[in-house]
Formats: structure tokens, sequence, C-alpha cells
């Protein structure tokens, strides 16, 4: 199968030729049976809604919650739609191991929240916006663009507490957010498919199993690049993060086909994604800035003082030059990326202290376990604050089944909306 040009022309290749090898590169069959998910939805899911729908506002949402957070027999008479989604959801495929999902989520407890956002902020985010299929429904679904800083808190908070010792628990937080996104998700599938305008044949589904893949890689994959900033794993814990991606991929809805269980099926599914969806249009760039114009917010930065414009720039810059590291010179403006700055200088410092910081901590008995029980509480106190300055909802109620009909000008550097 042909190398796609981004991986020829970015980043991308030298990662692939260090942590991969050709067993990665995937077959012609693959690729065909991959691009078959663009009309794969979640079938369970859309049921339920299509059944909420037909129900007296709020009643539907409110079986939902009751049965999400007491379980199902303490909803009187609920849907069967409803009785069939809560059953999946707590139907635990035989491959989940709870002890390697705590140790994922002590060992992710233990980077630092700075990390963690910065890595998602700066690659997660700008690298799923490379699909123009994808952007389609983002822009649409609700100002991501305008409303930038609380849904990147919101997405934050939600792999956070599935991070969390426990979160992925039948009753943990980060279990039952990811069942409210999974809602969430079907509403937005409802609302696009009422759109005049949705191009089946050119976009796909809405929401289908392809876009997961493409806004969920890059989640996973900056799980795994802690050690770019000097945070040190074992192989083992490495592998506990891998099977932890996995069964949050489970909860969300993803086929089983499209799971991944090692790292090198992680970099087949990387190669796939690029291949099939990789096409920036003009609101990558637009929804690229909104991302990083939120790193202030996101840190909570100082607004007033003599020094406040300068940290404020300092800070979004460093996000950006970590973006345009990993496009490259070719992709970056495509992005709306600026070229390296000088404060590119102030990386290797950065991952210089966290190297010290994590081997002091190997060489330290009991660090580790201290290390991951402090990381916890401070990341509860840290994603409370975040989600404060922000406004974000962490009820994750947001009923998107009436986006806003968003028309994409053929040659403007701008989206406008259609009222």
């Amino acid at each position: 199968m042909e190398t796609p040009a981004f991986i020829k022309k970015s980043p991308a290749r030298l990662a692939l030729a260090i942590f991969g090898s050709d067993s990665v590169r995937p077959t012609k069959a693959q690729a065909a049976a991959f691009r078959k998910y663009q009309t794969v939805s979640d079938p369970i899911v859309d049921e339920l809604i299509a059944a909420i729908k037909k129900l007296p506002k709020g009643e539907g949402r409110a079986q939902f919650e009751t049965a999400l957070e007491s379980g199902i027999e303490a909803v009187e008479s609920p849907i069967p739609e409803l009785v069939a989604f809560i059953e999946e959801l707590e139907n635990v495929p035989f491959w989940v191991d709870f002890d390697k999902l705590l140790l994922a989520q002590r060992t992710v407890s233990r980077i630092p929240m700075r990390t963690q956002v910065m890595l998602l902020t700066s690659i997660a985010f700008p690298v799923s916006y490379v699909s123009s299929r994808v952007n389609q429904v983002l822009v649409r679904a609700g100002d991501l663009d305008l409303k930038a800083p609380s849904r990147l808190a919101e997405t934050n908070v939600w792999f956070c507490e599935c991070a969390l010792p426990g979160g992925m628990d039948r009753f943990g937080e980060g279990f039952k957010i990811t069942a409210r996104v999974r809602l969430i998700h079907g509403f937005i599938r409802s609302g696009m498919n009422s759109l005049d305008d949705w191009n089946y044949e050119e976009w796909g589904h809405p929401v289908n199993q392809s876009h997961y893949t493409v806004t969920l890689i890059p989640i996973m994959l900056s799980s795994l690049l802690t050690l770019l900033f000097g945070h040190l794993h074992t192989p083992r814990e490495n592998d506990a993060v891998l099977h932890l991606l996995r069964y949050m991929a489970h909860v969300m809805g993803v086929h089983p086909a499209l799971q991944i269980t090692s790292f090198d099926e992680l970099l087949r599914l990387i190669w796939l994604a690029i291949w099939s969806e990789f096409d920036p249009d003009a609101s990558s760039p637009r929804l690229t800035k909104a991302a990083l114009d939120a790193v202030p917010v996101l840190y909570g930065l100082p607004t007033t003082g003599p020094l406040a414009p300068a940290i404020r720039w300092a800070f979004r810059q460093i996000h950006a030059d970590i973006a345009t590291m990993v496009f490259g010179p070719f992709y970056r403006k495509a992005f709306g990326l600026p070229p390296l700055s000088p404060l590119v200088a102030v990386l290797p410092v950065i991952v210089g202290v966290n190297l010290l910081s994590d081997a002091l901590r190997i060489i330290t008995p009991g660090a580790t376990r201290r290390r991951s029980i402090k990381g916890a509480a401070q990341r509860r106190k840290a994603l409370k604050a975040m989600a404060e300055r922000t406004q974000s909802n962490l009820a994750f109620t947001r009923d998107e089944s009436k986006p806003r009909d968003i028309a994409v000008a053929a040659n403007a550097p701008h989206l406008a909306v259609a009222n």
C-alpha cells in the first residue's frame, strides 16, 4: 500500500521508523475494510435517541440519568431501548483486566496536569482537525471554535476522570461521562441526519466509526507520548495504559474491530486514519487557532498586570511550537501554525526537569505510589478549577439534536453561520 503524503513529508515518518516497523503498514484489503466504517455508526445509541425523542421533553433524559447513576432497576417503566443500552454498558468483555486498569490509572495519575493539558491541546486536538469530514461535524455541532476553552476543558475532564483510580468502574465518574458523551454523539448524529445539505457520499455518515478513530487516536497517542516530555513508564505500565484506552473505546461505542490491543495496532490504525481521513480544509486552521487561543484560559494564566500579556503569549507560543513540530514545515501552513520560535529552546529544559524528577522517583522506595496518590488528588483539584474558569458543562447534558446549519464558504478562511 502506498505511503500517505503526510507520512512522507512530516515527522510522522521518523516516528513510525523509530517506534514501528514495516509490519504496521496496512494492506489494501485492510484499507478497504477500514473505509467501510465511514458508513457505520452506533446503532444501539441511535435507537435510544429515536425512542427518547418520542417521549415528553426531559423524560427520556431523566430515565437515562437515573439508570446511569443508580442502575436500570431504579427506573420505573424504563423504555426498552434504554434497558438494551444499559445492559450493553454493563456487559464487561472477558478481556477486561481491572488490575491492569488500576495500574494504568495510577500511571497516568503520576503525570502532572500541565503535561496532560500540553499534550492534549498542542497535539491531540490539532491532529484531530486533519479531517474535513470530521470538521464538518465539529463546526456544525455547536461553535467549537467559539467555545473552545469549555469544550477542551470538558475533554480534559473526560479523559482524566477515566484515568483516575476507579474511574472506569461501573459507577465511576469516567465510565458515566463516557456514556453521556456517547449519548451526545447520538444526538449530534440525529441532528446531522436532519440537515438537507449533509453529503453522505462525500462525508459518510455523521459521527461514524471512522470519525471515532480520527478523534480518539490523538488522545490515545498523547497518553503514550509522555516519554517525549521526560516521564518514564515501564513496558508493563505502557501495556496497562493501552488496556485502559481499549476499554474506554469499548464503552464509547467503538467497533470491536477498531479497538487496539498493542502499540503496533495503534500505529497501523494511525496509518489507516491518515490514508483515509487526512484532508485539512478551511476549518482546520480556524479550529487549531481556537485550541491554541484557549491555552491561557485552560492554565488559568493572569489577565492583569504588566507581565500578563507576555506570559499568556509565551504559553500559547510554546504550544504552537509543539504543534508545528508534530506537523512539520510542509504542513504547518495548512493548519495556520507559525514557524518555530526561540521559545522552543525551553522544551529540552522541561524534559530534563521531568527526567530528573522521574529518575528520583524510581530510585526512592515508595515514591511511585505516593506520587500516584498525590497526583490523583492534584488532578481532581485542577480539573475543578479548570471547569470553573471555562464554565464547562460537567453534567454533559448538552442537547445537540438541533445543530446550527453552518455553511462552509468554498474559498473563505472562515465559516459562515446560516441562521
